[in-house]
């Protein structure tokens, strides 16, 4: 759990991963950032509560909201006992940080798959799978009929 203070940007990265066989892993990482509303919530004027989609949860809700929160148990005790109520802002602008690292694009990220993996874009993509059996799935009858 993290106290943003107002007008503070918090950048977080999302990554996944692909493993395959012998060790083989490729990952994808996004970066993101969200900056949070200039002032505190309890200092807004509706017009910004409205702007910002400030929800104020009560102390006595926010068990019950937990799960459409996705707060854990132990979370939910932190701010239970913190003793304020907690704001959820809903309308926040979520921007994605562009890295020269990372892939700009579809393709991009497929050359660099290629490149990492020293396999081809057909057997990467195509119906023969290097990490999998080798057989060519489009061959095979999907077909019940005998």
């Amino acid at each position: 759990m993290h106290d943003v203070k107002p007008g503070q940007t918090v950048k977080f990265s999302v990554e996944n991963c692909l493993f395959g066989p012998y060790y083989e892993v490729v990952d994808v990482k996004k970066t993101y950032t969200v900056t949070a509303p200039s002032r505190a919530p309890s200092k807004m004027t509706e017009a910004e509560k409205e702007k910002y989609g400030i929800e104020v949860i009560p102390l006595n809700e926010l068990e019950a909201r937990s799960s459409e929160l996705n707060l854990a148990p132990e979370i939910v005790e932190e701010l239970i006992k913190y003793g304020e109520p907690v704001y959820v802002a809903h309308n926040l602008t979520v921007e994605e940080v562009i890295s020269e690292d990372e892939p700009a694009d579809k393709e991009e990220l497929i050359s660099e798959l290629v490149n990492r993996t020293d396999y081809s874009r057909e057997e990467l993509l195509g119906p023969v799978n290097p990490f999998g059996n080798k057989t060519n799935k489009s061959e095979e009858s999907l077909s019940l009929e005998k």
